[in-house]
């Protein structure tokens, strides 16, 4: 078992790659993944209770000489812990993961005992990340924005625009384009507490597929 703990800074998207070997195959179970070695008939049963996975979560990365990955993603906004099944026994591992335990196969791991009394404060993750997430910060009068976009419920090619907002008042406009980062100027007149950044996600080849996430600069 693995537990990730990731304390962020501003809202984030955290992204798992587990690699498997080029001989080996990649199967879909109820819970999760399984790595199989067919000439040696081994198992390896790879499962998360947080994060979903699905055909599209196993990847042949750019570069890669035929090896596969599990590719998992999910949008974080506080201090996560993240856990991970690698298990070789021949039924698939069984999770329950409550606020200050986790039990796998019977066995229960006290959270307290092992994540130095912070179990309390860490969030244990929604199951899916929201369609659209959009983070703001501010440094100087520099704002860098970044969509987060759910490729599960919004797949297929997509653009981003950004608006860089007032109150009321567009700053500055980056219309819709393939990157989901862009660094936007708040002009010298503007007070800075007052700073929101509207983000847009639309679908490449249907324009009327688009979603807006408003959020305050932070």
């Amino acid at each position: 078992m693995i537990c990730d703990v990731v304390d962020t800074v501003a809202p984030a998207q955290l992204t798992w790659h587990w690699h498997g070997h080029s001989e080996l195959y990649w199967a879909l179970n109820k819970t999760g993944v399984s790595l199989v070695d067919g000439e040696m008939g081994d198992v390896l049963h790879i499962t998360s209770p947080q994060l979903i996975t699905t055909a599209a979560s196993i990847q042949r990365l750019p570069g890669s000489r035929g090896q596969k990955t599990l590719v998992s993603s999910v949008f974080a906004t506080e201090r996560v812990a993240v856990w991970w099944v690698f298990s070789r026994t021949e039924a698939l591992p069984v999770c329950d993961l409550q606020k200050n335990v986790f039990v796998v196969d019977g066995h229960p791991i006290p959270l307290g005992d092992r994540l130095g009394g912070v179990a309390e404060t860490l969030s244990l993750l929604p199951t899916e990340a929201p369609s659209l997430q959009v983070t703001a910060v501010r440094k100087g009068r520099i704002v860098t924005a970044v969509c987060h976009v759910n490729k599960n419920r919004f797949p297929g090619d997509v653009e981003f625009a950004f608006y860089l907002m007032s109150g009321e008042s567009k700053l500055q406009v980056q219309w819709y384009s393939p990157s989901a980062q862009v660094e936007l100027q708040v002009p010298d007149s503007v007070d800075i507490n007052t700073l929101k950044v509207h983000g847009f996600v639309r679908s490449k080849s249907d324009h009327t597929r688009k979603l807006m996430k408003a959020v305050q600069v932070l």
